[in-house]
């Protein structure tokens, strides 16, 4: 294994830990799209973004910036129809700009090619930055986020990049707080509003199921910095966070996602350990993409919303699932217990939006 690479929180896959300082990349220049634009921003000056304080009065009521005090109000589950928000369709007096960050990651890319196909992609434009030159986005570097940000000029933020390895996120505390919450807090106060991709751990894992209302009680420098990230969000008048569980499903490589590793693992003969007392509430990525637009669509969504799957399953029932699904032959499973101290046991959510289809229909089309 190399020393740049750790086990991703969120995809379940051994990543590149440099790889999650990089928010987006310019991968996508000289996409022809015809309805949904993938491109990086022009190097004109774009107009000013509103700011974070103000609001669309047709869309949305302008709001305190801080949090209610009433925990319903800050937590009520927004229930989320992704399929009708999805389906609606209608001419808009000009294309919202989604910036997407961490475009190039396995949820980033999944959310660009779901946006792509969107019956709605003729009412948005998805923007992504580059790493490196004129209008970078570098989540490390906090003086880089108002130019790239003044220049982008977004309505959305859609913000997926974060530093999302609990190993790497240890090693480095201040630089998992820097990047995941500290460039959170600088982005709600550039744009008009920030849908951010949180995590189911940032509990503990001691109270499961948990609900929107339920309070953070993370164990990892990564579930801290997140749960940080969202008190940010929530700040914000018009701020999402989007809790999301463990992800699977295909990935652009082939090795990212829970059920994508399983499969990579088969193929090389390799011996796969699972856990047996970690349960999750595992999401497919087409449908965690899927969501993640559908809030950015609608303009009356926020606060908390939780993004879990249907069933709570151990990580050894997935895999174990995905295998029969799958077909796949000579698959070698370790049954093993989680003995980590920073991985809770039960972060099993209850959701905050209709079921887009069951688990067995998930892991059918992994």
């Amino acid at each position: 294994m190399s020393p740049h690479t750790a086990l991703c929180s969120v995809c379940d896959s051994l990543c590149d830990v440099r790889e999650a300082s990089r928010s987006v990349s310019d991968c996508h220049r000289g996409s022809t799209q015809v309805h949904c634009s993938v491109r990086e921003a022009p190097r004109e000056m774009r107009e000013s973004p509103r700011s974070a304080h103000e609001s669309d009065a047709e869309q949305c009521p302008n709001e305190e910036a801080q949090p209610k005090s009433s925990s319903t109000a800050r937590f009520a589950p927004h229930r989320l129809d992704v399929a009708a928000c999805l389906a609606q369709t209608h001419a808009p007096m000009r294309r919202l700009r989604f910036l997407v960050t961490g475009a190039t990651g396995y949820l980033g890319r999944a959310l660009l090619a779901r946006a792509a196909a969107s019956p709605r992609a003729a009412e948005f434009e998805l923007l992504a930055l580059p790493r490196q030159g004129e209008g970078a986005l570098d989540f490390a570097r906090p003086d880089s986020l108002p130019p790239a940000l003044e220049r982008a000029a977004p309505d959305v933020v859609l913000h997926l990049a974060a530093l999302s390895t609990i190993a790497g996120c240890e090693r480095e505390p201040a630089r998992a707080r820097l990047v995941n919450a500290l460039s959170t807090a600088t982005l709600c106060t550039l744009a008009p509003r920030v849908v951010l991709a949180s995590t189911d751990l940032v509990f503990g894992g001691d109270r499961a199921p948990y609900a929107p209302g339920d309070p953070p009680a993370p164990l990892s420098a990564y579930g801290r910095s997140k749960a940080e990230a969202e008190e940010w969000v929530l700040r914000s008048p018009r701020g999402v966070a989007a809790r999301l569980p463990l992800l699977f499903g295909p990935s652009f490589d082939g090795r990212r996602g829970a059920t994508d590793m399983v499969r990579a693992a088969v193929a090389e003969g390799r011996e796969v350990a699972l856990f047996t007392d970690e349960f999750r509430t595992p999401l497919h990525v087409v449908d965690a993409a899927d969501a993640l637009l559908a809030i950015a669509l609608d303009a009356t969504c926020r606060g908390i919303v939780h993004l879990g799957g249907d069933e709570r399953v151990s990580r050894v029932e997935l895999g174990e699932r995905f295998v029969r699904a799958a077909e796949l032959a000579g698959a070698a499973l370790r049954a093993v217990p989680c003995t980590d101290p920073l991985r809770p046991k039960d972060v099993s959510l209850t959701g905050s939006r209709p079921a887009a289809r069951s688990l067995a229909a998930a892991l059918a089309a992994s």
